[in-house]
């Protein structure tokens, strides 16, 4: 399949393109850090906006590349704004925060809420395609797409477990959707990660697919999609959201514990 860059936009930890009908966003290395910039998520944003408009698109895939969304790199942004002499444990937030850097999380924060309120609203199909770890974040993210596939080695991982920290991307109010307030209250208190394969089980993953060439995996996945009427994607995906006024008063009360 022919790989064009879409309008224009390639940048440090996020390159987009697309593939016949498909809109691409692949998010790379320090996904995190690269969504927290200004002229990144403007441009992320854009994306959005342009694909709602084109009647050649159908799609949206958001696909993440090995650990680009994961613990590792979810630690190494908390760890970049809290104070070196406080653990990362401690229960206290506002104990560790730099007061100075606060605005840092505030804004990545801000990003992705935006982020998972353009995925609910866009009135066509989105597919999240994960590999690797998934920190919390983008576990809440992945739920605001109607598909969702996994590569065999994804774990979900609740990370903000370590820093004391609510869970954000909008999950305690997804989840309850796909498992119950029951088993979602579990995996959200007593859960640390939630493998592939669990994941599948429990209804949260459409399909696990292969490491190897997993992009080509999805790529084939979402062929069928193409296929579709664009005016019943339209219509269904509306219908599929109409909660959208539940999810911004909800997002509002999340970043009163920012």
């Amino acid at each position: 399949m022919d790989r064009q860059t879409l309008f224009g936009f390639q940048l440090e930890g996020i390159v987009s393109y697309f593939v016949d009908n498909v809109a691409v966003i692949k998010l790379k290395s320090n996904a995190i850090s690269s969504l927290s910039d200004i002229i990144s998520s403007r441009k992320l944003f854009s994306i959005f906006k342009q694909a709602a408009e084109s009647d050649d698109i159908k799609v949206m895939l958001i696909i993440c590349e090995k650990e680009a969304i994961g613990e590792d790199d979810y630690s190494r942004f908390m760890k970049s704004i809290i104070r070196e002499d406080i653990d990362e444990n401690i229960g206290d937030r506002q104990k560790f925060i730099h007061r100075e850097t606060q605005l840092a999380r505030y804004r990545s924060i801000n990003v992705l809420n935006r982020f998972l309120t353009l995925t609910l609203s866009f009135d066509k199909i989105t597919v999240m395609a994960m590999q690797g770890s998934v920190s919390t974040p983008f576990f809440g993210l992945s739920l605001a797409n109607e598909f969702r596939y996994a590569s065999e080695d994804m774990t979900y991982a609740l990370t903000h477990k370590k820093f004391g920290l609510h869970p954000s991307g909008g999950i305690p109010f997804l989840l309850p959707r796909y498992i119950g307030v029951n088993k979602a209250t579990e995996i959200l208190l007593t859960k640390e990660y939630v493998p592939a394969q669990e994941a599948f089980n429990l209804g949260l993953i459409n399909k696990v697919l292969p490491n190897e060439n997993f992009e080509q995996h999805v790529l084939n996945e979402i062929k069928q999609f193409s296929k579709l009427d664009l005016n019943q994607i339209h219509m269904t995906c509306r219908l599929l959201h109409y909660f959208d006024n539940d999810i911004q008063k909800y997002l509002e009360l999340e970043e009163k514990f920012i």
